[in-house]
């Protein structure tokens, strides 16, 4: 490899470590930055235009990575995959506009059922999510739920019977059934 090749592959591969740590705003600039830097270095000699509109489009894709930042990784199968992160997990009374109404640990039975509200921080495409409802640690349902850029948040509620009383466990888990989040709660007289 020439050594100006060399030197600028080393600058590029430098500027790819330092990306990740930065804020959105920086991740953004310097995401920009990488594309046209993979672009210029591919392209220099490349005298096809047919293969610079290819190469175009892999440094488009790899800037969209570099965007997403942590939040996007590629399945064993090559498919995108997404990390959750939750913003807010809370067992409530009910749900209304978009927001959880009388959080607590503690529910009387006179309610008649219980809501889980999950909300997280940042949704990039549209993803499933699930409530699996347990009392006393035996399974009582699961509720498949879904979340997309445009609706950030979900909810499960289950009707209680006086049979229910006792203490409720709700896990949160993503598409690929890995834990996000646990909610304990109780149901009493």
């Amino acid at each position: 490899m020439p050594p100006q090749r060399a030197e600028l592959m080393r600058r590029f591969l430098l500027h790819l470590q330092r990306v990740d740590g930065n804020t959105p705003s920086d991740r953004q600039a310097s995401a920009v930055t990488t594309g046209a830097w993979l672009f210029n270095l591919l392209c220099r000699r490349t005298t096809d235009e047919s293969m610079k509109n290819v190469l175009r489009v892999c440094a488009i894709l790899a800037s969209i990575f570099l965007l997403a930042g942590p939040h996007l990784t590629l399945g064993g199968d090559g498919s995108v995959q997404q990390e959750l992160k939750p913003a807010k997990v809370v067992m409530c009374e009910s749900v209304q506009q978009s927001g959880p109404v009388n959080q607590a640990a503690v529910f009387s039975i006179e309610l008649g059922r219980v809501t889980c509200f999950t909300e997280f921080e940042q949704v990039l495409q549209h993803t499933l999510v699930r409530h699996k409802w347990y009392r006393k640690d035996n399974l009582i349902a699961v509720k498949r739920l879904s979340v997309a850029p445009d609706r950030r948040f979900s909810s499960s509620s289950m009707q209680l019977r006086d049979a229910d009383k006792g203490p409720w466990r709700v896990d949160v888990t993503d598409a690929d059934d890995n834990l996000l989040a646990t909610l304990r709660f109780s149901i009493t007289d």
